[in-house]
């Protein structure tokens, strides 16, 4: 091996300095105080020397920032910035802000580093994470919440939860987010209940949003199981953004569930998002697209699609003591709908159990509805009397009905059959402002509209086509 030096930089050797040797075989140079070693190469200088002072190895390229090596990093001299283990960039205090994990990790170590993401970047690689925890005597708490401008980046990863339950209780939680700021960008995320143990129901919600948190989902897949919601989000200032994410079950064991649930003053906006119903293993169909239950909050579901859906959006109005202003929904797609469990959901339906209050403002338009159940509209209130009152100032408007999809047949496209409830104190009378723009096609189970001849007399505007 021959070491070169350029005389024309290092111009004179001096013992104190440099000490050239050959001992047992083995030739080394020594560098001492700042004298340089030249690498005389085509690509540039690179200078690399010693720095008693520092104790480290110095680096200089030209172009370039001087840097120094120790064991554990790369650190460059002028403008200090630090790269580490190649799984976090640090500030220049040593404040790692972006975590890189894989999935081997531990349940243990997932939960760690997640929770202590504040104003940080969590990279799960692309692969599968299989994280099991014990839920025994977990209630109505969460497994893991996430911290403050927690940013999540899950491209090409599938986080796979199970639990071990040994006395049934129920894990309302599994991800809790009440803090602001939150990301979760891509990944398929569900819970294995086939391989999970223990508790006849013991996990309730995938994600539970709360105490005015305002998550952004992006391009996510929330394909959760049987029994659950994949998010659920409460109380007033709540509000969730879902961008281009697929709401899709991988396995078949879902029926009775939602994908979205949405209740006291919270609210939701799903621009670009997928709501289907089937698994990739079978047709079976899960109960609901978007279960909705809120007050004085307005609502915005917009430019998504649903289908193979029990029901696709659920207005469920409880007496919250506060009227439900504002619910809008535009350009949607509702097909291949049907009801495979019970008979009583539609494509949207708007359900008021026996409140003493009103649901005010809601509109419909720009939409398509394909199918649905024979007992029901693909618009309209469910078929009990208790569930059918409280609707003011109802626009549907520039909607496309077709009666029949490939899994089933609605009974109706409009279904408001009832008018009023037995006397009282309270005016529950069903008011429609207008229906305008509307076209009907096929051959429906009943027939086309069920509007009572009270509330048909009284509608502003009244504009349908009907076609054989």
């Amino acid at each position: 091996m021959a070491i070169h030096l350029d005389l024309n930089t290092v111009h004179k050797l001096v013992g104190d300095n440099i000490e050239i040797n050959n001992k047992d075989g083995l030739s080394k140079i020594a560098l001492k105080s700042l004298v340089p070693l030249v690498f005389d190469k085509d690509v540039g200088n690179v200078t690399a020397y010693y720095d008693n002072t520092l104790a480290k190895l110095i680096l200089t390229m030209a172009g370039i920032d001087s840097v120094y090596l120790d064991n554990t990093d790369l650190r460059f001299v002028n403008n200090p910035r630090f790269i580490q283990y190649l799984a976090g960039l640090k500030a220049n205090g040593g404040t790692e802000y972006l975590r890189v994990i894989e999935p081997s990790i531990s349940p243990a170590d997932f939960k760690s580093i997640i929770e202590s993401a504040s104003n940080k970047v969590v990279w799960l690689t692309p692969g599968t994470y299989i994280l099991t925890y014990d839920t025994t005597g977990i209630s109505g708490y969460s497994v893991i919440t996430l911290p403050q401008n927690c940013i999540i980046v899950a491209f090409g990863a599938e986080i796979k939860f199970r639990y071990s339950n040994t006395n049934g209780n129920f894990t309302q939680r599994f991800v809790r987010i009440n803090q602001k700021g939150c990301v979760i960008m891509g990944g398929t995320w569900w819970v294995d209940r086939a391989n999970s143990a223990g508790g006849s129901d013991p996990l309730r919600t995938l994600f539970y949003v709360d105490n005015g948190a305002d998550p952004l989902f992006y391009k996510c897949r929330i394909a959760n199981s049987s029994g659950a919601t994949g998010v659920a989000l409460s109380g007033s200032g709540t509000f969730g953004l879902f961008i281009g994410c697929l709401f899709k079950p991988v396995q078949n064991n879902y029926t009775d569930w939602q994908f979205l649930s949405v209740e006291n003053g919270a609210s939701i906006d799903v621009p670009g998002c997928v709501f289907d119903g089937h698994s990739t293993e079978g047709n079976i169909r899960c109960s609901a697209g978007i279960v909705h239950s809120t007050q004085n909050i307005k609502t915005i579901i917009r430019c998504a699609t649903f289908k193979h859906l029990a029901g696709g959006v659920k207005i469920l109005f409880f007496d919250y003591g506060a009227d439900l202003y504002y619910v809008h929904i535009s350009d949607c797609d509702f097909v291949e709908m049907r009801n495979v469990w019970s008979g009583d959901l539609s494509p949207i339906m708007l359900w008021l159990f026996n409140t003493n209050r009103r649901l005010f403002d809601v509109t419909i338009e720009n939409c398509k509805f394909e199918g649905g159940n024979s007992s029901s509209g693909q618009i309209g209130v469910p078929p009990y009397a208790s569930y059918q009152y409280g609707l003011k100032n109802l626009v549907i408007r520039n909607c496309d009905f077709v009666a029949s999809s490939a899994y089933g047949t609605a009974g109706y496209a409009l279904y408001f059959p009832a008018y009023s409830e037995a006397p009282d104190t309270f005016d529950r009378k069903n008011e429609i402002a207008e229906i305008s723009g509307c076209n009907i096609r096929g051959s429906y189970y009943y027939k086309p509209l069920n509007i009572h001849p009270d509330i048909l007399a009284n509608i502003g505007k009244f504009e349908v086509r009907i076609y054989s």
